[in-house]
């Protein structure tokens, strides 16, 4: 009945030699992926992907500038809210902020180093 509310609904059976699921298995663990998610990346992206970790000053980075982010937000709606006008040079900051936060974050879907400061 769990098979109603699957979002993938097509089984696919694979038969493999003792060498290729040895490395099917090896490759997934190297990524910590399962193997269903292994397979699945190499369908969609052509190879799969090696996740990103952070370390906790990069980590608190990011964090830092999310907050800077939605400081300015509550910055911009309490000033637009009270004047009925909105600051032309906070909206533009926060614009500036929120497209360094998309590289970053397309930077590190690609796994790529960046630069946090």
């Amino acid at each position: 009945m769990a098979e109603i509310h699957r979002k993938r609904k097509r089984n696919l059976t694979v038969f493999l030699s003792d060498e290729e699921r040895a490395m099917l298995d090896a490759k997934a663990d190297d990524l910590d992926l399962s193997k269903a998610e292994y397979i699945r990346d190499i369908i969609l992206f052509g190879s799969t992907r090696e996740r990103t970790v952070f370390s906790r000053e990069e980590a608190q980075s990011i964090l830092s500038k999310l907050k800077g982010v939605g400081d300015n937000v509550n910055e911009l709606a309490r000033k637009a809210n009270i004047t009925r006008i909105v600051d032309y040079d906070i909206y533009s900051k926060l614009v500036e902020n929120y497209m360094e936060l998309l590289s970053i974050y397309d930077e590190f879907m690609r796994g790529k180093k960046f630069d946090l400061d």
